[in-house]
């Protein structure tokens, strides 16, 4: 990975930053202009916007692995998948997103603190992430005749 600071000072005395951030894989990014009160405040941003470049990349392919069904690898990619099972306003849809993670995960027999260290969240997320799959998965049997019903199986 390798970030580029191109600069330029205005008549004002004023810096400009363009960044372009190229990732292992030869995407690029640019993000600028921004405005620095030096080239080397410039210089200075630099890793701080490769790293934001570099999450927001990790969470967008982690969401393109959840869209495409793939097989889930990592804890960004379960995590990615539990927050579309959160988000999800169909009941169908989120049990289905998060039957590919809540399984495993309470197999594990960890305490919410463990979980939440584990995915990256808060414990209050993990209790959330939590009320939501013993509500879904009580009610499974409901929500696939209801999914059967929408999708005119029935």
């Amino acid at each position: 990975m390798a970030v580029t600071v191109t600069t330029s000072t205005q008549a004002s005395g004023q810096v400009r930053a363009r960044y372009t951030v190229t990732l292992a894989d030869a995407r690029q990014f640019v993000v600028g202009p921004i405005n620095c009160v030096s080239v080397e405040d410039a210089n200075a941003r630099a890793s701080g916007i490769e790293q934001s470049i570099i999450e927001q990349v990790a969470e967008n392919d982690a969401d393109e692995v959840v869209n495409s069904g793939a097989t889930l690898t990592t804890n960004r990619q379960r995590r990615a998948c539990l927050r579309a099972g959160m988000q999800a306003e169909q009941a169908y849809i989120a049990h289905a997103l998060m039957s590919r993670v809540m399984p495993d995960l309470l197999a594990l027999n960890r305490t919410n603190a463990q979980l939440a260290t584990l995915l990256d969240v808060s414990i209050e997320t993990v209790q959330r992430i939590k009320a939501r799959w013993q509500y879904l998965s009580d009610n499974a049997a409901t929500i696939n005749a209801y999914k059967a019903v929408q999708q005119g199986l029935v």
